[in-house]
């Protein structure tokens, strides 16, 4: 049972970069610049906060500024909508090495189908990147902090991967729920066009949202070329399905697993 209120409401399941297919193989390290990425969420809430992972990462990440505010067109935020990000209320945080940070809650209105623009400053070089691959929306790579930056700067370069965030929850104004969907491509949306939110599982959030009554959030974990029991193009489904669905916040209860329901979604569909 959901007890704090808190629903998430997008998702990327973490990979270790060696093992993605290949897109930051020609990407600089990341050293001194801000990662501004966008991504859609699929509810809406009145406060928001942000999952950072380390997870897959052979050293401690130092994260020196984090903001988010609503997306415009062309990589730009939402005048007024800027955040600070904050980590127990300091602007910087240094997350270990196979570790997660979430960041303090702020308060941002946000309507569902909202695109959010994430900053990330890394004053340090990552050695290794936590990330997910493919990334559907178009996120770029700018030298320096420029975490508050209202336009994309002109020397802005192209961010190949998901990188370094892995969820964003919400604080509904009424009561809500999360479902997940698990797979590899078909679910993780490998294929599609980028910055059209055309995956299923978008679509499904969608539908979801047109159907009305009682607010259902959908979370994709989808990994492109996962498997079922062994590890692959990131960790088998087995052995993250605690990690991505059942620690989910705001999944209910299901009392028919394994089938789709109004109340939970675990999916395999022809899993490589």
């Amino acid at each position: 049972m959901n007890t704090d209120g808190w629903v998430r409401t997008w998702g990327a399941s973490p990979q270790m970069a060696p093992g993605v297919l290949g897109s930051l193989e020609t990407c600089p390290a990341f050293t001194d610049v801000t990662l501004r990425q966008v991504v859609r969420i699929s509810g809406g809430g009145r406060q928001l906060r942000i999952r950072m992972t380390n997870e897959f990462g052979t050293t401690p990440l130092d994260i020196g500024a984090a903001h988010v505010g609503l997306a415009t067109p062309g990589g730009g935020v939402r005048p007024g909508s800027g955040r600070a990000l904050t980590f127990a209320g300091r602007p910087t945080a240094t997350v270990a090495t196979g570790a997660l940070i979430l960041s303090d809650p702020v308060d941002l209105p946000v309507p569902a189908l909202a695109r959010l623009s994430i900053d990330l400053y890394l004053p340090r070089r990552v050695a290794s990147c936590t990330c997910h691959d493919p990334a559907l929306d178009t996120g770029w790579m700018i030298p320096g902090d420029v975490v508050a930056a209202p336009t994309l700067p002109e020397n802005a370069g192209s961010l190949p991967v998901r990188a370094l965030i892995s969820a964003v929850e919400v604080l509904p104004d009424s009561p809500a729920e999360a479902i997940v969907v698990l797979g590899d491509s078909r679910v993780d949306g490998i294929g599609s066009t980028p910055d059209a939110n055309q995956s299923w599982p978008d679509l499904l959030a969608e539908r979801l949202l047109e159907r009305g009554g009682a607010a259902v959030y959908v979370s994709n974990q989808g990994i492109s070329g996962n498997r079922m029991l062994n590890d692959g193009l990131g960790t088998s489904a087995l052995a993250r399905f605690d990690r991505d669905v059942l620690a989910t916040p705001g999944l209910a209860r299901n009392r028919r697993p394994w089938t789709i329901s109004r109340r939970f979604c675990a999916v395999y569909p022809a899993l490589t």
